[in-house]
């Protein structure tokens, strides 16, 4: 009986141990991005700021761009293009001494040409109508959108204070700056007859030249595209070259870590939501399922990640951050509806 019961407490002990042993081998396999991979090299845009925008961010004006002496010198010669012109000479008018017959023909033609003109006359003020109900039916008035362009600020333990970086790492995932200079900066339109949806697309400037729209793109270590409270899953902060659907679970498209790394993931771009009182910035995940959780925006190992549950993140990732985020605004402009830089 003794026996049995040591039996017993040797594959207790032994079981509680290859379970620990699993645990710790699960997280051990699990990392943000993949490792021993090669990655491809992304592009970042370069873009020259305006002196307004240069103030904003508390530098300097930039120095003037003077034109070339020679380009100056060039505009005081004279024209290399002729500009004499030959007067054309007059007919000679006929004679008295012309014959009756010849008399008709003149008369005859000049009835003709006399013709002629009123026809052309006619036809030009035909075409003048026209041009006036051509410029009349175009002066209807053309939609137009607001365009705001900012940066996007953080707070959140040590990274108060910073801004979301135009620079990504070499996944192609955005991380973070102290730097008002490198931050990113981010365009979003209003327009009076669009529909009003919960979130909007958020068009990167200065960031990924290739993948524009600022998009969450699914996890690599993640279970499967949805995240939830009690799930480690999350979805990293890049960019994508195509907007999803207002709405949507993750769709496939090209985007910045699917670029970089090789692995394929989807992503969800039509996200972002700027409170109008506060300017903070909040994401809006959503499953497969149709199901929207509540996600929250934080930091971990320097990359801005999205989660539905942090402490359970934290949890297999170790140490990360809570984030807010806020949207600094720069510039408004009106644009067409079809045009957003």
């Amino acid at each position: 009986m003794r026996s049995v019961f040591l039996a017993f407490l040797v594959v207790f002990f032994a079981t509680g141990v290859v379970a620990h042993v699993a645990r710790v081998s699960r997280r051990e396999e699990l990392t943000l991005n993949p490792t021993n991979v090669h990655v491809k090299y992304l592009a970042h845009a370069t873009r020259t700021l305006t002196n307004a925008q240069r103030l904003a961010r508390g530098l300097t004006p930039a120095r003037p761009k003077f034109r070339s002496n020679r380009r100056l010198a060039n505009r005081g010669l004279p024209s290399q293009t002729p500009t004499t012109t030959s007067t054309p000479s007059l007919p000679t008018p006929p004679t008295s001494s012309a014959s009756p017959a010849s008399s008709t023909d003149t008369a005859a033609s000049t009835s003709a040409d006399t013709t002629t003109i009123s026809t052309g006359t006619t036809s030009a003020s035909t075409d003048t109508t026209s041009t006036a109900t051509a410029a009349t039916t175009s002066a209807a008035p053309t939609p137009s959108c607001t365009a705001y362009v900012g940066l996007l600020q953080v707070s959140g333990g040590s990274y108060t204070g910073q801004y979301i970086s135009s620079e990504s790492n070499n996944f192609g995932e955005y991380t973070t700056t102290g730097d008002s200079s490198k931050a990113l900066q981010v365009q979003y339109q209003e327009c009076a007859n669009e529909i009003s949806y919960t979130s909007i697309n958020l068009r990167t400037l200065n960031g990924l030249s290739d993948y524009t729209n600022l998009a969450a793109i699914v996890g690599f270590a993640n279970i499967n595209s949805n995240l939830a409270v009690g799930s480690y899953n999350y979805a990293y902060i890049g960019g994508s070259q195509g907007e999803s659907s207002p709405n949507a679970p993750a769709q496939s498209g090209a985007n910045s870590f699917t670029a970089a790394s090789g692995t394929v993931k989807p992503f969800e771009s039509d996200i972002w939501t700027i409170d109008p009182s506060t300017s903070v910035v909040t994401a809006q995940w959503v499953n497969t399922d149709g199901s929207k959780p509540t996600t929250y925006i934080v930091i971990s190992d320097g990359v801005i990640l999205l989660t539905a549950d942090v402490t359970r993140f934290a949890m297999t990732y170790g140490a990360t951050t809570s984030l807010t985020v806020k949207f600094v605004h720069q510039s408004t402009s009106a644009v067409p509806v079809t045009t957003i830089v």
